[in-house]
């Protein structure tokens, strides 16, 4: 796949339009727990010296984005009705949506959501093979379908 700036393929294409939507009232924010714990364990093992503690996490780099990777993957699960039902009410306006989402959990959600209310959509991932979005590019660029879910 060859990819290339708008610029070099259509000069005509207005710009981007990109909507940040906060969502808040999920009823709760994520635990993160597994960050509380392991910050706990260094306190503990330092016997509260917040600067050696702080300097021990300093080399768990690999432990603390598994545990910040966690509590995203919880707001993904909080947040995930709340964003299906804005991507419909977006997609109420006839044009089409592309959705960006970072996890698995957050694209079926909205995949759900589309097929629920008989939208055509397509979805890639990671897991998408080559081809198969190709294809759903050119479905989504021909108006054969109205929303794609990308991560």
């Amino acid at each position: 796949m060859i990819r290339r700036k708008k610029s070099e393929v259509l000069t005509e294409l207005p710009d981007k339009r990109r909507v940040r939507i906060l969502v808040g009232g999920l009823g709760r924010a994520p635990v993160g727990n597994s960050l509380r714990v392991l910050c706990e364990k260094a306190l503990k093992k330092f016997g509260g010296s917040v600067p050696s503690a702080l300097e021990y996490l300093r080399g768990r780099k690999n432990e603390i984005a598994d545990c910040v990777f966690s509590a995203y993957s919880e707001l993904a699960e909080l947040k995930k009705e709340t964003a299906a039902a804005i991507a419909l009410q977006l997609l109420e306006s006839g044009n089409p949506l592309v959705i960006f989402a970072h996890h698995k959990t957050m694209i079926k959600a909205l995949c759900d959501a589309l097929a629920e209310n008989q939208v055509a959509f397509s979805s890639i991932t990671g897991e998408t093979k080559l081809e198969d979005r190709q294809r759903c590019v050119d479905d989504f660029q021909s108006g054969k379908i109205k929303a794609c879910g990308v991560s």
